[in-house]
């Protein structure tokens, strides 16, 4: 057998491993050399997750004959990987002639301009950049070291999980629903018409897996099939590491209401199932080259590999219709149905059916429960709810003052609302309490549910924990219930359960409740003590600590705004309160974002906090915030049609520069900076010099910042154990003399590739690959940071345009040529941006080296200079952008032409041209009574340089 020293001399693989191996990979062997296989099976993967490999997926049908006539060796990537797969491949040379029939056929046999002779030049583009980092020429990212990193299909088999799948208790649910070509009418294909074939060609060799095990084929393929998913690609990514968890694809689904004699909210699902094992990494999808024609919200985002254990055809189901609602709407998106998170629970409202739908799913069962299963108490409490309420409004005299009743009634003031929670074996609805207070005679009843009632919205459950006692529960909820909602909780230290930040889905979780442990009590001692120096700090700020129970009666089922690191919840009949609740935020995280908000309290221009919101066992899961009326981004949006002028501009600038200033002032970096982190409030009667409209702008968010100070670092540390399911892009120092090597290099600190918001990102944190998630070789300046992504803000106001525009946020190697250089920087700027004035401001903040951005402070006072001031505003007036006819700004200022003078004198003059040319030609334009801001010197604008 060939080894790899068969491989060209210019390609690295003869410094890898090259033994021949008899190589047993799971239940099949396979004669090849393990580096190869990992080999091929890399650039396959990349090659896979792009848009242009899409017709090249599947075999070129038998009917095509002209296609067969013409081409002597039609190839396909589910060939070529059946071929790798099967030994026909013994060198990388060999994969690669195969690998290169793809995109030659393809060529030869279309015409230029036709659309698949376009994606199969891409596909050979980005097979090229891929053996530049095979050959590791020209510093590119490098590969997995196919020498060390093994790929999905070396897994043993063998092993029961990836044969067996049976419901238990503790069983967490992630499903997703796909739609098979044949599929017609399904509610979940709306808006994905344009996209569907491109679904449908993407998981054709799923399908075949799963039409093949239906006839009787064996449970195990190699290689492995990719399922592409449109929607909450972390979930299948967090279902490879959460225990007991059971990933089903959801097929031929029927959904039709179902008829029952006390109850007409219920649906009855069929549908055939797919129990899979999500394998190895979740691939991001290229989107690069995809047809402007199709809507980026229904692309396929993302891929990844799956063992298939089990296909059952007609399973059956019963869902609510608020699950119909949430789980059935959108295909191709990913859903999760779990007791040990609060959101999914809210979501489904009765939690009982949700788990007879999770049970019907994981078992398959083909046959539906008696009709009295369905009849849950939860359903039967709204029934008596509903009754209790029709009786209570039938009063004439209660009917005349209904409206001093609430919509929904709350245990939060009522002295009588009773919790008798029980003791369980895995966290979950402890109780549930409906309380109608007793009114004008009225009588009072009370009705208490199992634990496993669904939620609602006139009930408030209590979650209980393993290693929440059932004293702590009681005293704390009885606390709480005998207090007004607008009193602080009262905490009692020695009976809060710190265990609770950590899940007990979780594998750390369940090695820290290990009583005999010491990393446990380590750990507890040191979040204990973090907790209390927040509480402490709470205290000092005047911002009460108050139970999340207070809010779960007047809010909202599902979140109003959903982020990566909180979900938003408004309030009801409280329009100046915003409750969120945090997610997937480290305890350090959530530490930060309430020091950095309390040490902001009561400064302008920054998100106020009005309350902690903590759970039973001590842990501070959210926070209750002022709210504002609309971000940034809103509102900048809302003047599409009626620009903002030249002077809201400038305002909302210098208060965005002032809240930089403030935050680095008191040792804080936010590092997340957005449109959609600045709210923004406008108040009425408020102008600005101009007559416009003056609003206020605010900061939050501050879940991915850090302290720039090393006494409030040292202060606010703690050494916590690694919790799988959390924020994994947060580098902080990981022992005690860590963090004093961390402390004597500061503001300088430990990062790693920001993949939010690319466009904002610098080329110190900008990632060079999709899947760049190391920690950075050199050090970064988080203050600099924020100054470079408020230049790229700053650009995007007073330009209404996109920073760097024409480069994707998808298309990294675009954005990191184009901000690679201070002269690549300012080539862009002089080409998109007019006005000198307005290129020197961003050019203040858009510098490679962080030491040449200037500070907040610095461009502030360089602003309030009148000159700069002025200069600016009649620049921003001036080369206000026109693309569509009769603005209202354009009219208010009396532009008679479509673009400015500048622009079409830099046309006209050409890029050829010599200086000399360039000068007379601004002579000329300069003596227009229009135009007062040349760049030849003599204008208002070269008189002035930055600091």
């Amino acid at each position: 057998m060939s080894n790899s020293n068969n491989l060209p001399v210019s390609r690295p693989q003869e410094a890898y491993i090259a033994d021949e191996v008899d190589w047993p990979l799971g239940s099949q062997r396979i004669h090849i050399t393990l580096v190869v296989l990992r080999l091929c099976t890399f650039v396959l993967d990349e090659l896979l997750s792009c848009y242009s490999v899409y017709p090249f997926i599947s075999p070129v049908p038998a009917a095509a004959v002209l296609y067969h006539a013409e081409i002597d060796h039609p190839m396909d990537f589910s060939t070529l990987e059946s071929n790798l797969y099967r030994e026909k491949y013994k060198t990388f040379c060999d994969f690669e002639q195969d690998l290169e029939l793809i995109w030659r056929n393809a060529k030869q046999f279309h015409n230029p301009v036709a659309t698949i002779y376009k994606l199969a030049v891409n596909l050979e583009e980005k097979f090229s950049g891929l053996l530049l980092r095979i050959r590791r020429e020209g510093n590119p990212m490098p590969i997995p070291d196919p020498s060390v990193v093994p790929v999905p299909e070396e897994t043993d088999f063998s092993q029961a999980i990836f044969n067996e799948a049976h419901y238990t208790t503790e069983s967490v649910l992630y499903f997703l629903q796909i739609v098979l070509p044949s599929e017609k009418g399904s509610k979940a294909i709306r808006g994905f018409s344009k996209v569907r074939t491109l679904y449908d060609q993407l998981n054709e060799p799923f399908l075949r897996v799963i039409e093949a095990m239906k006839q009787g084929g064996p449970t195990s393929y190699r290689p492995l099939p990719r399922l592409y998913i449109g929607k909450n690609r972390t979930l299948l990514a967090e279902a490879q590491r959460v225990p007991h968890a059971t990933v089903a694809i959801l097929m031929n689904v029927q959904v039709v209401p179902y008829k029952h004699d006390k109850r007409n909210d219920l649906f009855h699902v069929s549908a055939d199932v797919a129990l899979v094992r999500p394998i190895g990494e979740c691939h991001e999808f290229d989107a690069t080259g995809v047809d402007t024609s199709l809507s980026t919200d229904f692309l396929p985002k993302a891929y990844i590999k799956v063992k298939v254990v089990r296909v059952v055809t007609g399973v059956q189901a019963i869902i609510t219709d608020a699950m119909e609602k949430l789980f059935f709407r959108r295909a191709y998106t990913t859903h999760r149905l779990s007791r040990y998170h609060l959101p999914d629970l809210k979501k489904v409202r009765d939690t009982e059916i949700a788990k007879l739908f999770s049970q019907a799913i994981i078992d398959g069962q083909t046959g539906l429960l008696p009709a009295d299963s369905y009849y849950t108490t939860s359903a039967a409490a709204m029934d008596t709810a509903s009754s209790d309420l029709g009786s209570f409004t039938s009063n004439p005299a209660i009917k005349r003052n209904a409206t001093s009743i609430p919509a929904t009634a709350t245990t939060a003031t009522s002295d009588a609302a009773l919790l008798n929670p029980k003791k369980r074996d895995s966290p979950q609805v402890a109780s549930d309490t409906l309380v109608n207070e007793q009114n004008n005679g009225v009588k009072r009843s009370k009705h208490t549910h199992s634990p496993d009632s669904g939620l609602n919205s006139m009930r408030i459950p209590s979650l209980l924990r393993d290693g929440s006692s059932k004293e702590t529960h009681t005293n704390l909820t009885s606390t709480y219930n005998h207090k007004t909602t607008d009193s602080p909780m009262a905490i009692d230290n020695d009976k809060i359960a710190y265990t609770k930040y950590l899940g007990p889905d979780d594998e750390t979780a369940r090695e820290l409740q290990n009583e005999n442990d010491g990393r446990r009590e380590y750990y507890l001692e040191k979040s204990r003590e973090l907790w209390q120096n927040v509480f402490t700090f709470c205290k000092q700020r005047n911002v009460p600590v108050v139970h999340v129970n207070k809010y779960l009666s007047n809010t909202s089922s599902f979140p109003n705004a959903e982020g990566f690191f909180k979900h938003v919840y408004y309030v009801h009949n409280n329009s100046d309160i915003v409750v969120q609740t945090f997610r997937r935020m480290t305890i350090t995280q959530r530490a930060t974002e309430l020091v950095s908000l309390l040490t902001l309290q009561g400064k302008s221009n920054m998100g106020q906090i009005v309350e902690v919101l903590q759970e039973d066992g001590g842990e501070i899961i959210g926070l209750a915030m002022k709210r504002y009326q609309k971000t940034l981004k809103q509102y900048t949006h809302k003047h599409t049609h009626h620009r903002l002028t030249a002077y809201q501009k400038m305002d909302l600038i210098k208060q965005m520069l002032r809240c930089m200033k403030l935050i680095h002032e008191v040792g804080i970096a936010h590092r997340d900076l957005s449109e959609v982190n600045f709210m923004v409030d406008e108040k009425p009667g408020e102008t600005l010099p101009d007559g416009s409209a003056h609003a206020h702008v605010y900061l939050i968010d501050f879940g991915k910042a850090i302290f720039t100070h090393a006494d409030d670092l040292r202060r606010w540390w703690v050494d916590k154990p690694k919790v799988q399911g959390e924020y994994e892009g947060e580098v902080l120092p990981e022992s005690k003399a860590e963090l004093e090597e961390w402390c004597m290099h500061m503001p300088w600190i430990k990062s790693k590739p920001d993949h939010g918001y690319r466009h904002y990102r610098s080329i110190q944190t900008l990632p060079r690959a999709r899947a760049d998630n190391d920690v950075l070789p050199y050090l970064i300046n988080p203050i600099a940071e924020d100054m470079y992504s408020i230049g790229t803000l700053i650009w995007k106001i007073f330009s209404e345009t996109e920073p760097w525009h024409g480069i994707l946020d998808t298309d990294l190697k675009g954005l990191r040529d184009t901000v690679k250089s201070d002269y690549a920087i300012d080539n862009t700027l002089e080409r998109e941006v007019s006005g000198e004035l307005s290129r020197r401001l961003l050019r203040s903040c858009l510098r490679v080296n962080p030491d040449d951005r200037l500070s907040a402070a610095e461009i502030l006072e360089w602003l309030d200079r009148p000159e700069i001031y002025q200069g600016l505003i009649a620049e921003w007036t001036e080369f206000a952008p026109v693309s569509r006819t009769k603005r209202h700004a354009k009219a208010a200022y009396r532009f008679e032409e479509e673009q400015s003078r500048e622009q079409r004198l830099r046309k006209s003059s050409g890029a050829g041209r010599s200086r000399k040319r360039r000068s007379r030609l601004g002579s000329q334009s300069s003596t227009s009574p229009d135009n007062n801001n040349t760049d030849d010197g003599n204008g208002p604008s070269s008189a002035v340089l930055l600091p």
